[in-house]
């Protein structure tokens, strides 16, 4: 498998929170955690580690549990980045951050959505 070098570094850039996105069509969360990062030179980015296991002659995506009860199963962890613009970066917050209570949410998302960012 070929590798290429990132221009990503989160060592160097500016660490602002981790997010939990991905879930099961059940609502179990899958092993995958998105930080989201900013580099002077590169701008926003997720830098997403990905915990997979092998389930016969396939590679799945773990959930939180499966990953934690099989430290004996073959697994792997894969990095992933993928540049996100300002407008992004406020809707991925206010979609995971702000509450739901009494509209929260809604209202901010509704205000967003008024200026033009979607």
């Amino acid at each position: 498998m070929r590798t290429t070098k990132t221009k990503y570094n989160p060592v160097l850039d500016t660490y602002i929170t981790t997010f939990f996105l991905d879930k099961k069509e059940e609502g179990e969360y899958l092993d995958v955690d998105s930080m989201l990062y900013h580099s002077e030179e590169h701008g926003f980015y997720l830098a997403r580690t990905i915990i997979q296991l092998r389930k016969g002659r396939t590679w799945e995506t773990a959930t939180s549990e499966e990953a934690e009860e099989s430290l004996r199963e073959l697994r792997r962890s894969i990095k992933v980045y993928r540049p996100l613009s300002p407008s992004q970066v406020i809707r991925l917050v206010v979609e995971n951050i702000v509450p739901v209570m009494e509209g929260t949410r809604e209202l901010a998302l509704s205000a967003l959505q008024a200026t033009g960012i979607n």
